[in-house]
């Protein structure tokens, strides 16, 4: 049962679509079919339609055209636009220290290196919980744990542990088992 609400476009809009797709603005077309831009995402994907590169070219020149106008008009440095029809690019043998001088350089590297951490963590995270890895970074070798279950993590939580990850906390509270404990061998048991 299709949803309510749920667009159909006639093959005359999807011709329109398909015809002026490569050269018009997204807000545009969003605005003449009566849809929003994941529908059109959508639409595009399903036709294979692409913007021309002369358009993308054009639009990255007035992105950087309005750019520098603004910086001018409020007294900021103009954006560095290499010269050519390559509006978007860098040039051909600039190196980041060139191309940003020493502190943006330098602000470079920190926002890299977080992010790399950030994700380094996340991964390790990930395989810690038996999840597959999504990137192709060497985590080094993988901590070998044996197998947990929904039902030992639900079990060990009716006895009133508190379960995070592979720890499991206990109080006073907790109806504790030595032989639980010792069978649960991939749970760290830890008092609160």
């Amino acid at each position: 049962m299709n949803p309510p609400n749920k667009l159909h476009f006639s093959d005359a809009q999807l011709d329109w679509l398909v015809k002026h797709y490569p050269n018009t603005e997204n807000a545009e077309l969003c605005f003449r079919l009566g849809c929003s831009e994941s529908t059109l995402h959508r639409l595009a994907r399903r036709f294979g339609l692409k913007k021309t590169r002369a358009y993308m070219r054009r639009t990255q020149k007035e992105a950087a055209a309005a750019a520098g106008y603004f910086a001018k008009k409020y007294g900021r440095r103009p954006p560095q636009v290499p010269p050519g029809g390559n509006a978007g690019s860098f040039k051909k043998g600039v190196t980041p220290l060139q191309r940003l001088g020493t502190i943006g350089e330098r602000m470079r590297v920190l926002k890299s290196a977080a992010s790399r951490r950030k994700t380094f963590q996340r991964e390790k995270a990930r395989v810690a919980l038996g999840l597959p890895q999504l990137t192709r970074l060497r985590l080094g070798s993988p901590v070998e744990r044996p197998e947990v279950t929904a039902k030992q993590r639900w079990y060990l939580r009716s006895l009133g542990y508190r379960v995070d990850g592979f720890t499991a906390y206990y109080d006073a509270s907790t109806a504790r088992s030595q032989r639980i404990e010792t069978k649960y061998k991939a749970f760290k048991f830890t008092a609160i």
